[in-house]
């Protein structure tokens, strides 16, 4: 009984703490007005690819537990895919067929990941208002930048990674 009662509050933990923490702090230690996420792993190197693969590992679990079968394993590993490509494609100030292929498959990546959040609409509509603002203030960050701000990215991660583990009850 224990056990079963301890590993919610651990993800609980992850997902709704040390997920938003982890990324908040990096970002504002490292500035949030110069870089994105991109721009972070490339200034922080391998142990930021490390945590990332690890949130990338939490998420894509919780989403598995959250869709119940609903989701296609094909569909999550389509998503897993995508997200690391796009991960590890560099993205470099002067224009690339790179740089235009992370953009590119970034987009794509978010796209993608709300189709499948629109597919769990059934198990998260008491969620999709809250949801809803987040993509409204991460756009309106974006569009006062002018660029795929990094407070943006990180707002939306955090934020989607609280949402996701409060709805896996």
């Amino acid at each position: 009984m224990q056990k079963k009662k301890a590993q919610p509050l651990i993800l609980y933990f992850i997902g709704c703490f040390f997920i938003p923490s982890f990324l908040f702090s990096t970002l504002f230690f490292y500035g949030y007005k110069e870089y994105n996420y991109t721009g972070l792993l490339n200034v922080i190197g391998l142990p930021a690819y490390f945590f990332s693969l690890l949130i990338l590992v939490y998420f894509i679990f919780s989403l598995v537990k959250l869709s119940n079968g609903i989701l296609k394993k094909e569909q999550l590993i389509t998503l897993t895919i995508l997200i690391l490509i796009s991960l590890f494609l560099p993205y470099q100030e002067e224009t690339s067929i790179f740089s235009n292929m992370h953009i590119l498959l970034s987009y794509v990546s978010f796209v993608y990941m709300n189709y499948l959040f629109y597919c769990l609409y059934p198990i998260l509509k008491n969620y999709i208002p809250l949801y809803t603002i987040l993509l409204c203030v991460c756009f309106y960050l974006c569009l006062k930048e002018m660029k795929v701000s990094g407070l943006a990215e990180i707002l939306y991660a955090s934020f989607l990674s609280i949402i996701i583990t409060i709805a896996n009850k």
